[in-house]
């Protein structure tokens, strides 16, 4: 519904349709300084129990003499019964990003006080809205500095076998009278926009990369340091390799083949092998299609009492990774008599 902005301390909101709405409060005191932001989930007429993300947003700074230019993250946005599928930035004139990497750069050259608007949406289709200030000041600032900053890697080694998520890590400075860094940015074979990884807008300057996708073989990872000023440095260059990823394997086992009437039996799975992705969950499943028992844990077992009608009936595990990827066991038989 949106609503902004109040100068007493108690007001009162009016919602005109049913839903699930987010209500989030922040104080802003003269100089534009903001407290922490609250907020809590109210249900409005409606039983639908979806809960909106919370969006949150680190800057790099929240004044500088124009033109400076602010990096935001807001990867550290979050939903408490799904996740995250787009991040809006806008800053108006200033800049706008819409997107899934949930980073971007606003550059600010008019003074005075900016609003930022910051929003993400949930694989629901829930929505959740922050905002932020920050204050251009007038005169010549960062833009008068033209040394660009320096970066170095910090890992993963040179020539290191990579599969699954990995930390990219890397060192960045400017000089001591510079404008300092505003943000690193990671590419992958290349330094466009559509090869960039993702970017980061703090020390230490750290990012996740899943390899998920990429092809195996050697890579080329590029970093490049960008101070407040614009000026970029030169790339530091990383090859790595990407192995193979590995999907997972299972078995299926029980501690007997058959059972009497109203019996109970036993089936253990078990991982042949560790993969990359790990393991999310194992079903057990009666004729390929009805799950028994679902475990996330190991030892991964699924207790079974046979019906009171003879006959034969088949079973299988399916194991699911965090990257939902399946697998199915080998299928057991259990004889009912």
């Amino acid at each position: 519904m949106g609503s902004c902005c109040y100068t007493s301390e108690e007001n009162t909101l009016y919602f005109s349709a049913p839903g699930i709405y987010r209500v989030s409060a922040q104080a802003m005191d003269r100089e534009l300084n903001l407290s922490q932001t609250y907020s809590a989930t109210i249900a409005v007429g409606t039983s639908n129990s979806k809960i909106p993300p919370e969006a949150r947003a680190a800057l790099s700074a929240t004044s500088g003499r124009v033109p400076f230019t602010v990096s935001i993250d807001m990867r550290d946005s979050s939903d408490p019964d799904g996740r995250i599928a787009s991040y809006i930035i806008d800053c108006g004139a200033a800049g706008f990003y819409s997107g899934t990497a949930g980073v971007g750069t606003c550059t600010f050259t008019r003074p005075g006080p900016h609003w930022l608007l910051l929003q993400v949406t949930d694989d629901d289709g829930q929505i959740g809205i922050t905002s932020a200030y920050v204050v251009g000041l007038p005169g010549n600032g960062p833009a008068a500095d033209t040394t660009a900053p320096n970066v170095s890697w910090s890992g993963p080694a040179p020539g290191a076998i990579l599969r699954g998520v990995n930390v990219l890590s890397v060192s960045a400075t400017d000089d001591t009278d510079g404008s300092g860094v505003a943000h690193v940015e990671f590419f992958l074979d290349g330094e466009s926009p559509i090869q960039q990884l993702g970017t980061t807008v703090k020390s230490p300057y750290i990012l996740d990369w899943d390899t998920w996708g990429v092809a195996t073989g050697v890579h080329r990872l590029f970093a490049i340091a960008v101070d407040a000023a614009g000026n970029r440095s030169k790339p530091a260059v990383l090859d790595v390799t990407i192995a193979s990823h590995r999907l997972p394997k299972i078995s299926l086992s029980a501690n007997k083949p058959s059972v009497v009437r109203g019996g109970n039996v036993t089936f253990t799975a078990k991982l042949t092998n560790q993969p990359t992705y790990g393991v999310e969950r194992v079903e057990f499943l009666i004729s390929g299609t009805r799950i028994l028992c679902t475990d996330t844990s190991a030892p991964w077992t699924c207790r079974w009492t046979a019906p009171t009608k003879t006959g034969t009936r088949s079973f299988l595990a399916r194991v699911r990774d965090h990257r939902g990827n399946v697998r199915d066991s080998n299928t057991l038989k259990v004889q009912i008599y």
